[in-house]
């Protein structure tokens, strides 16, 4: 790091040059931080877990993953789970439980629920967003 004082004012350089070899005043290079950091995209979070529920077309039980994908931060997860709990306590279809479980979401527009079942000889996938 190099500093000079000229006139009322302090530069700091931090070492780092533009393209034409010049050193980057310290200002400069923390507004590129800033402006790099400001595209970067936003925190995702991703969700998994089992869930077994109930068949509403049959006397069965349909085994499953949920999987939940968030643009921000997380919801309070023992709440969330007290939400699907209450879902899968009566019969639901695979699209109604994806769909149920997305609306339990605090965050309309910035998540995608992906759910997976196997289901007598099929493999089933719903997505909702």
């Amino acid at each position: 790091m190099v500093c000079w004082r000229t006139g009322h004012d302090l530069w700091v350089y931090l070492g780092v040059r533009d393209e034409r070899g010049d050193l980057l005043p310290l200002c400069s290079v923390v507004d590129n931080v800033l402006e790099a950091a400001e595209a970067l995209p936003a925190m995702r979070v991703t969700l998994r877990r089992p869930v077994i529920k109930r068949c509403p077309f049959k006397e069965e039980l349909d085994a499953g993953d949920l999987t939940i994908i968030i643009l921000g931060p997380a919801p309070e997860l023992h709440e969330l789970d007290q939400g699907i709990e209450v879902i899968c306590a009566t019969p639901v279809s695979h699209e109604d439980f994806t769909s149920r479980v997305l609306a339990l979401l605090p965050v309309p527009g910035k998540a995608q629920v992906t759910t997976t079942w196997h289901t007598g000889t099929w493999n089933v996938e719903v997505n909702s967003q």
